[in-house]
């Protein structure tokens, strides 16, 4: 995914709720480029915290979890059970965090 399509998305599901605009959305990629954060972390971040925000539930994959907190997917699972998190599985390696993470 490039960046304007990552925009394009949040722009979709959260520009209105969010009051967010596209110029704001560049600003906040691109400082995360610049710290060294990839697209998909910042796009993920994004729909993690609107999401909690704006009472939106998002669904995110251990993977993406793991890839917004710069962890391995083990490590992510393991911590997750070490702070005691209770996650939702729904199907599959997809889990709901509802209070975010």
């Amino acid at each position: 995914m490039d960046k304007d399509t990552a925009i394009d998305n949040i722009l979709r599901n959260f520009g209105e709720l969010a009051t967010v605009d596209r110029p704001q959305l560049e600003k906040i990629f691109n400082s995360g480029l610049e710290r060294g954060l990839s697209i998909k972390q910042m796009y993920d971040g994004l729909r993690l915290v609107y999401g909690v925000n704006f009472h939106q539930p998002e669904l995110f994959s251990s993977k993406e979890a793991a890839e917004m907190l710069n962890l391995s997917e083990d490590d992510f699972l393991e911590e997750l059970q070490r702070q005691g998190i209770k996650t939702e599985q729904p199907k599959g390696s997809i889990y709901y965090f509802p209070k975010g993470i």
